[in-house]
């Protein structure tokens, strides 16, 4: 009998045969203390449908051993996306994998973190310890492992945004105010997911008639450096993301 394998099960097969070669380790339920690591897969637009809802094990690019796991994830702006969005948010918001934010107008507007006091940014630098910035933040209920990530998170942003021409002035209190303080659906979201299992949604509405600033871009990095795909929905392609971020950091199509 003629038989045809789906795009999971032929990933699936792949998987498995590449960790008979290489000796990585199959039961990745049982791995304890590797340590996890996002890494931004390219796709196509076609690829990009078929993978946004596939578990991370079957994306290009996974791979687990003992001591070290990489996630594959998705970064992405969709320009001339003309379905309403608040439809498609409807269909999605009882996911508890998938957050939405309704534009970056609103996004501006909002309320960020007061500015860090010298003590505590200094304990920060010197010893990368989060602990008061987390007591400020009211996001102690987080567990060791998942406040490791967020560390981890902030400090490739921290190096991300020195190497932005048009950031280059910000400081270090600039960018943990941006990425900690008033982003409370990320870490509540953090605290609940499985990294292990399908990479949790971050769904943007670009509406915003003019480029995102500062904030948002570091939003933008925690969530993707946190295990989120990240997938912006322009319905008019206007240059938001553009003006920030290098080529080699999202996809981008058009439909």
């Amino acid at each position: 009998m003629k038989s045809n394998k789906s795009i999971r099960k032929k990933a699936s097969d792949e998987y498995s045969k590449d960790l008979l070669q290489s000796g990585l380790v199959s039961d990745i339920d049982h791995i304890q203390d590797a340590v996890l690591k996002p890494v931004r897969l390219s796709v196509t637009m076609k690829e990009l449908g078929l993978l946004l809802f596939e578990s991370a094990e079957v994306r290009s690019g996974f791979s687990a051993d003992l001591n070290e796991i990489n996630i594959p994830v998705l970064f992405a702006k969709i320009n001339g996306f003309d379905e309403d969005f608040e439809s498609i948010y409807k269909k999605l918001k009882d996911s508890e994998k998938v957050d939405y934010l309704s534009s970056f107008y609103l996004l501006k507007r909002e309320a960020y973190a007061p500015k860090l006091s010298d003590d505590v940014l200094s304990n920060f630098e010197e010893s990368y310890n989060l602990a008061e910035i987390f007591e400020q933040a009211n996001i102690n209920y987080l567990s060791p492992q998942k406040k490791t990530y967020i560390l981890s998170a902030l400090l490739s942003v921290c190096s991300d945004i020195a190497s932005f021409d048009q950031f280059k002035e910000r400081s270090i209190s600039d960018v943990v105010s941006a990425a900690i303080f008033g982003n409370d659906r990320l870490f509540k979201m953090l605290h609940h997911y499985e990294l292990l299992s399908e990479p949790p949604k971050l769904f943007v509405d670009d509406s915003s008639k003019q480029p995102i600033n500062f904030e948002v871009v570091v939003r933008l990095l925690m969530y993707h450096y946190l295990f989120f795909d990240v997938i912006i929905l322009s319905k008019r392609a206007y240059s938001s993301i553009e003006e920030y971020f290098p080529a080699d950091y999202y996809d981008e199509f058009r439909l």
